[in-house]
């Protein structure tokens, strides 16, 4: 059974077990994932309201798009579960390769250096994904019913919250390369970690203005 037909519970438990994968790479991804599900919920719900009626023809195509092109991320950032542990998996297959002779070694070193940027790329791809939800969620906010102002906001913290997990996933395994590509990883995730937390900000400071 794959890690997202599982039920929740099975899935908890498959991540408290004395196994390094899945861990955190997946539960990251899976935070994105429900990040993104929560920014749809929100939305759907105010399509079906009236007042989602009132907006302008090009708000209403604009706003129905955004949920699409979300449920396109959800759909990837599910992807990411599997491919996260998958990738890990392929890590300890490498280290386990023989390495009794020079040929085998530099075979061993070669599919370690390969399976790790795998592994780099993946949660890479995880925190693209949550930087591409809260940029297609941060304009719908204004648009949304008031009652699921916290849902929004939820779902905010939950896509930052994977994508700072994937942070974390980039930089442990990109930190088994060359310093360069190192360096290169620890740039472009710090770099998207930073346009992902604006996105974040703007929601929550938006969020928290509807409380008082």
């Amino acid at each position: 059974m794959s890690l997202i037909e599982m039920k929740l519970q099975e899935f908890v438990q498959e991540v408290d077990a004395a196994t390094p994968a899945p861990g955190g790479g997946s539960v990251a991804a899976l935070a994105v994932a429900q990040g993104i599900a929560l920014f749809r919920m929100v939305g759907q719900l105010t399509m079906a309201k009236k007042k989602f009626q009132t907006l302008t023809s090009d708000q209403q195509s604009d706003f129905r798009k955004r949920l699409e092109e979300l449920l396109l991320l959800e759909n990837k950032a599910f992807d990411l579960i599997e491919q996260d542990t998958e990738a890990f998996n392929n890590i300890l297959k490498a280290v386990r390769l023989p390495k009794e002779s020079p040929e085998e070694e530099a075979k061993r070193n070669m599919a370690i250096n390969e399976t790790t940027i795998t592994a780099t790329e993946v949660p890479m791809e995880t925190a693209k994904v949550a930087l591409q939800s809260l940029e297609l969620a941060a304009p719908l906010f204004p648009l949304i019913i008031k009652s699921a102002v916290s849902d929004m906001g939820v779902g905010a913290l939950m896509a930052h919250s994977g994508m700072l997990g994937a942070e974390m996933n980039v930089k442990i395994n990109a930190s088994g390369l060359d310093e360069a590509t190192k360096n290169a990883y620890f740039q472009l995730i710090e770099a998207l970690v930073r346009r992902g937390t604006a996105y974040k900000d703007e929601i929550i400071q938006k969020v928290n203005r509807e409380f008082h």
